[in-house]
């Protein structure tokens, strides 16, 4: 039977099982008007989908080199993918778990192999061109809709759960920077049976592993962050949490562990320090500085920053990264929404999640999903070409993200900021486009020549940064 579309579909099987890749693409070629593709390796899969996103992702969970969980976790997390609509389909035992499980990470729709093939084309059509419904119906809903958090906890049968996920953490903690006597960072490695679970992002007892828990400040691809009260040395800390059981995506919990590990050797004052990284039997936790501030991202949302006051945020930010770059590390995700300013005026750079960093634990494949990851508005051309990380591409999102901070919702496109307001200096304006030049042979040759001209710039101005006493 044909089914119409306005425009032809493009859809991607990752599927190293040739029968059933050959079927599902004997059912999509019946419905026409198709253009698909049986891609039957992890990592092939998952760059094709970043060089030209489907509109339709079916995804089987056991495959080679990247895991069809891990893929999920990582299109995800990257904003470009939001919408675009993944139909899962396994043959691991345990079915129900396992459904719970990828529907919370994003799965449109799970299926269990073999299944049936009128089904099949069905929910094809439906996530293609889904049917428009009443509002006052309910019958429609998506699984994800229809989700109850409780009963993740049922299929995982916590209380039941008996899978060692201890792990041991090795760092080299060096004593190079004036800041280093201001923190001693506690690690503790734990496995035991806790009753607190963490369920789509909501821990659900007020007493975490001697922390209380305030508030959520935010949720993102890897756990939940909150307010939370450090109980034995009565202090407030932000509490980062991942949602892990036994079956979680060893990139997503190897994501989890280097963002701790990066952390926790670096320390200076423009870098949200880390307190202590634990582990349980059912997740992975980390207590680091709390901010007492919004970041540049809801600073910025309704109006731009006054670039006179723009001073000493850009002077705090640039003096963070080359902080890391001088320790050999990339951040790779450097954005208004990663840039905290305190009440106290200092400005913290945080989420080190995809950072690259020279660690002992590097593992190839790793490193190569890590070539996936970013926030795409804000990565070097080079970066979507899958080339490597470098200084020059933290510099790209640095101009990226001061561009952002300057221009507010008025900013469109690649205008020059002097354009979109007048007010602000030209030389300013064309010193922060060299930033995010896109060939990166035309930016500046390092984020401290780039500060020392921004800087030159301001004081020309007459323009002192405001910084923190």
């Amino acid at each position: 039977m044909q089914y119409p579309y306005a425009d032809i579909k493009k859809v991607y099987i990752i599927e190293d099982d040739i029968q059933y890749g050959e079927l599902m693409s004997a059912l999509l070629q019946s419905i026409g008007g198709i253009d698909h593709r049986v891609i039957p390796n992890g990592l092939e899969g998952l760059a094709e989908c970043f060089r030209e996103p489907p509109d339709l992702l079916i995804l089987d969970l056991m495959l080679p080199s990247l895991r069809g969980e891990e893929i999920l976790r990582i299109i995800r997390t990257s904003a470009q993918f939001s919408d675009m609509p993944v139909i899962v389909v396994s043959g691991i035992p345990d079915g129900q778990r396992k459904e719970m499980e990828m529907l919370h990470i994003g799965a449109n729709i799970y299926m269990k192999k073999p299944f049936d093939n009128n089904e099949f084309l069905k929910n094809v059509r439906q996530l293609l061109e889904p049917p428009k419904v009443e509002s006052d119906t309910h019958s429609d809903e998506t699984p994800n809709e229809i989700f109850i958090a409780g009963a993740l906890d049922e299929a995982f049968d916590l209380d039941n759960e008996t899978d060692d996920l201890s792990s041991q953490f090795q760092v080299e903690l060096k004593d190079d920077t004036p800041y280093s006597e201001d923190i001693t960072p506690t690690f503790i490695m734990e496995n035991k049976t806790s009753p607190t679970v963490v369920s789509r992002g909501i821990v659900k007892k007020t007493v975490f592993e001697g922390y209380r828990i305030i508030e959520v400040i935010g949720s993102g691809g890897m756990g939940t962050v909150y307010k939370a009260e450090q109980i034995d040395l009565n202090r407030i800390v932000a509490l980062k949490v991942m949602l892990e059981n036994a079956d979680q995506a060893p990139a997503t919990r190897e994501r989890f562990r280097r963002e701790a590990l990066i952390m926790a050797t670096v320390n200076h004052p423009n870098i949200v320090q880390i307190f202590e990284v634990g582990q349980t039997a059912y997740t992975s936790f980390f207590s680091m500085e709390y901010v007492d501030g919004p970041s540049l991202n809801n600073l910025v949302r309704q109006k731009p920053m006054d670039w006179r006051n723009s001073a000493g945020v850009i002077l705090q930010v640039c003096n963070a990264i080359l902080f890391l770059h001088k320790k050999g590390i990339i951040h790779r995700d450097i954005k208004l929404a990663n840039i905290l300013i305190g009440s106290d005026k200092w400005v913290k750079l945080t989420d080190f999640g995809i950072s690259r960093a020279r660690l002992k634990s590097d593992d190839s494949e790793y490193t190569q999903v890590l070539k996936f990851l970013g926030t795409p508005e804000y990565m070097a051309p080079e970066l979507l070409r899958l080339e490597p990380a470098t200084e020059k591409t933290d510099l790209f999102a640095l101009g990226k993200t001061f561009w952002k901070m300057l221009s507010g919702p008025e900013g469109k496109g690649n205008a020059l900021l002097h354009e979109i307001n007048p007010s602000i200096p030209k030389e300013l304006s064309l010193a922060i486009d060299k930033c995010q030049q896109r060939d990166p042979s035309q930016r500046f040759e390092s984020v401290r020549e780039a500060r020392d001209v921004i800087m030159g710039i301001f004081k020309a101005h007459y323009v002192e940064p405001i910084l923190p006493v």
